[in-house]
């Protein structure tokens, strides 16, 4: 049986970020972890990240290439086990999409960008030339599992996704949801902030 590898929003910066103290090193460290996860579990087919994979634009050029590398290397060991890397999009890919990687790492000329998700008041645009990182909206794995993907500000999208997975399927399958999006009310929100 294949295996999913769900990655938390990295926010992967080519900046030090307040309050940290040499956060490039950390999520260095961080993503070096996931590569030894990968690799040490053959059974992981897929990765998939719940967005917010990079925490704004890059202005360092060496940090960018960096990290376009360690997703090419990434991409190369999951796909010599026919599996893929995907991504929600999250709200650090469409607020900071200026010089933002993740677009870089998207294509829509390999079905690499495959969503009915429509964003109207932000940036939504791949731009690479071949997908390193596949956004999508329903992932089957095998025969018993189906991941949802449900991108920020998606949520009523993933709920008719959902919903007619349910007509079709029934209980037949298991249903995953990876979503970029608040799973506490506002009052619930409140109090916390409070």
């Amino acid at each position: 049986m294949s295996k999913i590898l769900i990655i938390p929003e990295p926010h992967i910066s080519s900046e030090n970020i307040e309050g940290r103290i040499d956060y490039i090193s950390e999520i260095k460290d961080y993503m070096s972890e996931v590569v030894s996860m990968v690799t040490s579990h053959d059974e992981v087919k897929y990765v998939a990240f719940v967005g917010d994979i990079f925490n704004r634009g890059f202005r360092d050029i060496d940090e960018y290439f960096d990290w376009v590398d360690w997703f090419t290397n990434l991409d190369n060991l999951i796909q010599s086990r026919c599996g893929k890397i995907y991504s929600a999009v999250g709200n650090h890919e469409l607020s900071f999409s200026a010089s933002n990687p993740f677009w870089r790492m998207v294509s829509n000329k390999d079905n690499g960008y495959d969503t009915q998700m429509k964003w109207t008041n932000r940036a939504a645009v791949p731009k690479g030339l071949r997908s390193l990182i596949h956004v999508t909206d329903v992932l089957e794995l095998d025969n018993d599992y189906t991941v949802f993907f449900c991108h920020y500000d998606g949520i009523s999208l993933c709920r008719e996704l959902v919903d007619k997975h349910i007509e079709k399927y029934g209980d037949a399958k298991k249903r995953i949801c990876i979503s970029h999006n608040s799973i506490i009310t506002s009052a619930i929100a409140r109090v916390l902030r409070d």
